[in-house]
Parts: structure tokens; C-alpha cells; sequence
């Protein structure tokens, strides 16, 4: 089952769970899919198991996550959003935040021929 960005909702602390961990699964998968290239691209495997729960380190979390995406965009020649823009403790950022989220991954997915 591929990783459903728009499981969880503003404030759900069960749903901010199954968000990073389904979205930390799905990192690992671009990773290992990067590493079976030829030729291989060897990328860092950050763990994003507590974006959203991450409380005061959120922003060191985001900056991460950005890291990630910087390098994942170059390897599949797309661009997206600087993530860090976006405060997570706001309602509008959040939903933002999930959706240019949602579309860079449907995007990696695509690249790396996950269905």
C-alpha cells in the first residue's frame, strides 16, 4: 500500500502517527529504489518517523525533510516547494503543507514506477 498522505487531519495525534509513519516507510522506498539505479545513487536515510509529532524539534525535522527533498527532486528532475515555509501549528499551513506534499510524492512515486 503506497503511503496516503491525507490520512490525518489538523491536530489528530493518532492520524499524525500513521502520517509519519507511513511517510517514513515511503522515504525508505525512494532510497532503496535510488540505490537499485544504475548507476546506484546512494542517498542519506533520514529518519522522518516524527515530523508531525515532533513538537519543539519540528522545524530541525523540516529542514531535514527538505534535505531529502532537494536531493529527490534533482534525481527526478521535478520541482517542488520549500517545505520549511510552512508552520505546521497553523490550520491553513498544515493543509497546504499536506497537499504540495501529497503532489511531490505522487510525483517521486511516478519517477521511481511505484503504483
Amino acid at each position: 500500500m503506497n503511503f496516503q498522505p491525507d490520512i490525518c487531519t489538523f491536530k489528530d495525534p493518532v492520524g499524525y502517527g500513521a502520517f509519519d509513519i507511513g511517510h517514513d516507510r515511503e522515504h525508505l522506498q525512494f532510497v532503496q529504489l535510488a540505490a537499485a539505479m544504475t548507476p546506484a545513487i546512494v542517498l542519506p536515510a533520514y529518519d522522518f518517523l516524527n515530523i508531525l509529532n515532533s513538537g519543539r524539534t519540528q522545524k530541525n525535522q523540516l529542514e531535514s525533510h527538505q534535505e531529502a527533498h532537494e536531493l529527490l527532486s534533482n534525481i527526478a528532475g521535478i520541482t517542488s516547494v520549500d517545505f520549511t515555509q510552512f508552520d505546521l501549528s497553523k490550520q491553513d499551513d498544515f493543509y497546504n503543507f499536506l497537499g504540495y506534499h501529497q503532489t511531490t510524492h505522487q510525483q517521486l512515486r511516478q519517477f521511481f514506477g511505484i503504483v
